[in-house]
């Protein structure tokens, strides 16, 4: 059952790119160098707040966790196959304090393998937590993808995960595995998503494919 969002939220955003040019002589191509997301959401006060942190969806709007919050997302590609990204999410209306942050390297290692490393920060928690992923293309159809996140809290690692997804022309379908090393606990999932739907620019913690941001989140 899905909790739905009840009320009023306005979002302002701008997303801006800057480009350069790299290759060389008979190959000089534009690249996407520096990619900014900024947003603004306002909700009414007859909303009811999911948690500490703010978020918009908006493929799924009315599954959103409502507040009066400032969203940034920024991707700097450093070169071809490295990027470096970061994320903040800061309250407004209730603490104004940055509630989520991250950073991370996003590498392009060739051959159908990318991986990602960073670090993830919750305030509500105070939790911080340092992620790995690998995902790795084994035919144009099928990929596979790796996962773990330490808790440097509790000092043990919250997730270790693997999953094995099947790329439809519009739908990619899967199955998960997860385990938590802190409370023993180990699930299995389906993973079903509709392909071509926003979410960032792809650093997640802990999850190859999930609807949060991209980088992280």
């Amino acid at each position: 059952v899905e909790s739905l969002v009840e009320g009023s939220m306005v979002r302002v955003g701008v997303n801006q790119t800057w480009q350069t040019k790299r290759g060389g002589p008979g190959r000089w191509r534009n690249v996407d160098v520096l990619t900014l997301r900024t947003e603004y959401v306002w909700s009414s006060e007859d909303t009811d707040s999911k948690g500490p942190i703010g978020r918009y969806f908006e493929d799924r709007p009315e599954l959103s966790n409502p507040g009066e919050f400032f969203d940034a997302e920024l991707l700097y590609q450093m070169s071809d196959p490295i990027g470096i990204t970061g994320r903040v999410i800061y309250d407004i209306r209730d603490t104004h304090q940055v509630e989520y942050s991250t950073a991370g390297v996003l590498i392009d290692h060739g051959q159908g393998l990318r991986s990602s490393f960073g670090e993830r920060f919750v305030n509500a928690l105070d939790s911080t937590i340092y992620f790995f992923n690998a995902n790795l293309e084994l035919t144009p159809k099928y990929e596979t993808g790796f996962a773990v996140n330490y808790d440097t809290r509790q000092n043990d690692f919250s997730l270790i995960s693997g999953n094995l997804r099947r790329h439809y022309p519009n739908l990619t379908v899967g199955l998960t595995v997860r385990f938590n090393k802190i409370t023993s606990e180990t699930s299995l999932g389906i993973i079903i998503s509709p392909r071509g739907l926003g979410g960032g620019f792809g650093l997640q913690s802990g999850s190859s494919n999930t609807r949060s941001s991209a980088l992280g989140g």
